[in-house]
């Protein structure tokens, strides 16, 4: 996946609102999980100061976190998930249909350049310097308030 199909307008959380329908996602979640014989345990839907949804699944007895972008279907796994940094993992068991794309530890990791940034918004890309952010996982799953 290019850095310009994930790098668009919006991505950031600003100047946008939430395009999901979360029951939507949820069900297929569940369905999903469950086939996998796993479970969510908790989840967090507040996007008071971060711009992404929060799963906490148990696959075979591994806790993860499962984050879906609220603006774009960029799903993403994480083993920890706090204010101050996410550690990004991949996961291959569960795959949540075709819509929601999953993105790599490799492609959230990836350090960013001026030039990816042209297709944000100016507040967007204003908000990226400000925040000193380097690495795409945070600019598309982000705390920025």
């Amino acid at each position: 996946m290019l850095l310009k199909q994930i790098l668009k307008p919006g991505i950031t959380g600003f100047n946008s609102a939430s395009r999901h329908d979360i029951g939507e996602f949820e069900t297929l979640l569940y369905s999903t999980i469950v086939q996998i014989g796993g479970s969510v345990l908790s989840k967090d839907l507040e996007l008071l100061g971060k711009n992404f949804y929060t799963y906490e699944i148990d696959i075979d007895g591994n806790r993860l976190y499962l984050l879906l972008n609220s603006t774009y279907p960029f799903v993403a796994f994480a083993h920890k998930v706090e204010y101050g940094g996410i550690d990004f993992c991949d996961n291959t068991e569960l795959i949540i249909g075709d819509y929601y794309q999953m993105l790599t530890k490799d492609i959230l990791n990836t350090t960013i350049i001026e030039e990816d940034l042209q297709n944000l918004f100016k507040d967007e890309r204003k908000q990226i310097r400000y925040w000193n952010v380097s690495l795409i996982g945070d600019i598309v799953f982000n705390y920025f308030d």
